[in-house]
């Protein structure tokens, strides 16, 4: 896979990657406020985490693991962002198969058009925050994957 980063006239990334499955694609990915612009779509901070926490579990991941990963606390605030990154086309969203009394967790699968704005994200380390916010989140987040992998290997975390 090939991938070609250039700036427009205003200076925001254009992320465009080529293989011979799909043809180019090009996306606008622009720094704001507090966030960042993908196409249009205003992204906060949490949500860029959200996209980069599916990334980080293989391109896939229940809102379990995402809470896992970035230290969000309720389902409701997992469900809300992948609401907004699938309406922006970064996430394609599905209920899984569940024989519990309580609500099938959601699964994510990150999106080729997600998968490329993460890319062109990538080494940018101020979205929209200070870097002590960034140590905070990306702390929370080591402590979430600890757990994780102490469930997985039966140790403690």
């Amino acid at each position: 896979m090939m991938e070609n980063c250039d700036k427009d006239s205003e200076g925001a990334d254009i992320v465009s990657k080529e293989s011979e499955e799909s043809a180019s694609a090009d996306i606008v990915v622009t720094e704001c406020d507090d966030g960042v612009m993908v196409d249009g779509v205003k992204l906060d901070a949490w949500e860029v985490e959200v996209l980069r926490a599916v990334v980080m579990c293989g391109g896939e991941a229940l809102t379990g693991d995402v809470k896992e990963v970035t230290g969000l606390d309720h389902n409701e605030k997992v469900l809300r962002r992948f609401k907004k990154l699938e309406d922006a086309e970064l996430l394609e969203t599905m209920k899984t198969e569940w024989d519990r009394a309580i609500p099938a967790p959601t699964k994510a699968c990150v999106t080729v058009k997600g998968e490329n704005v993460m890319d062109s994200l990538d080494g940018d380390a101020d979205i929209g925050e200070d870097l002590g916010e960034r140590v905070d989140r990306l702390e929370d987040m080591v402590r979430g994957l600890q757990r994780e992998v102490a469930k997985l290997t039966g140790g403690e975390a």
